[in-house]
Formats: structure tokens, sequence, C-alpha cells
């Protein structure tokens, strides 16, 4: 049985900000602002140059590393506006967004101290994923599964890991 609410993906740490010059035409920046409730996650997001703004409320649930249920509702502005509020857990980022065939890649700056994170979203748990040669060299270490760097914790907790200013303890071989 399929499950078209799963969310399958993999997820590195990255260095610096990668050059995007090979993919420039088809690279969507966004600003994004996601809040974490008792209720689940309330994102707000906009296209960069764009005046239309979108508001999701989404339910995620962890199956295994890297693999969740994720339901997701869009909402209008009040709604969103009612459900957060300043001492709700939050992350601001900027997304740099693109399709590779059956992939979507996501790079997202994390505002606070610039914590760097690629994720790769895949059709299928055993899809043969290929990292892009131009992505190779900013990737520190892949950290799928490892709940540290699940945005809704570094919401709550404000973790994050920079490179001039490690913080959290990095092993290149955490499973």
């Amino acid at each position: 049985m399929e499950n078209n609410n799963l969310e399958i993906e993999r997820k590195w740490l990255c260095y610096i900000m990668p050059d995007f010059s090979s993919v420039s035409n088809i690279v969507v920046k966004k600003t994004i602002n996601q809040y974490y409730t008792d209720n689940g996650r309330y994102r707000k997001e906009w296209i960069d140059g764009d005046s239309i703004t979108k508001y999701t409320h989404t339910i995620k649930n962890t199956i295994s590393p890297g693999v969740n249920e994720e339901i997701e509702t869009e909402i209008n502005k009040s709604e969103f506006t009612r459900n957060i509020n300043e001492t709700v857990p939050y992350i601001d980022k900027i997304r740099y967004e693109w399709k590779d065939g059956e992939v979507l890649w996501c790079f997202d700056k994390i505002g606070f101290v610039g914590t760097m994170l690629l994720e790769a979203e895949v059709p299928t748990i055993d899809y043969p994923l290929d990292i892009p040669d131009f992505l190779q060299p900013y990737i520190y270490c892949e950290v799928t599964g490892d709940i540290r760097f699940n945005n809704s914790e570094l919401s709550k907790h404000r973790h994050y890991f920079n490179f001039n200013r490690p913080y959290i303890n990095i092993n290149k071989n955490y499973k």
C-alpha cells in the first residue's frame, strides 16, 4: 500500500553555502519562517521577488530515520497568526530549492548563526541517490536521523553547528 503522505529524505551538514551557478536557472530562493507548537508546525513562506505568501500547518510523525509521515494543509493568514506568538519555538531560514529528476534538493541556511543543511527528498526508501558533483565539496557529514538537526529540535534548543563556534560535537560516523 502506497502512502502519499510519506516524506523520505536524507540530510547533510554543510561547511559553507554552495555555488549554485550550475543550476541557477532552476533554483528557487524562498524565505521560510517555521513555528513549532504542540499542535504541529506552522509555516509562512514566500519566493523572493513574489508578493504571494503561503501559510501551512503540518503534522509530522517520524517513522524511521529519514522517513516521516507528513500531513500538510494550506491555511490562511489569520489561522497562522492565531496559532503562533513570540513564545513559540521557531526558525527562520533561506531555502534554495530545485528539482533534479525525481529528487527535490533543498539547501537551508538557518537564520541563527548560519547553520547550513542540505536535504534530498527522494520518492522511495531504496532510491539510488547520487549527490551532484557541485555539492560534494560543501558537505561536512550526513546527519540523516540525527535529531539534533531536525528543524523542530533546532528551534526548541537553539542547538546549532557553526564551524567557527562548534557547540555540538559532530562525529562524522554518527548513525
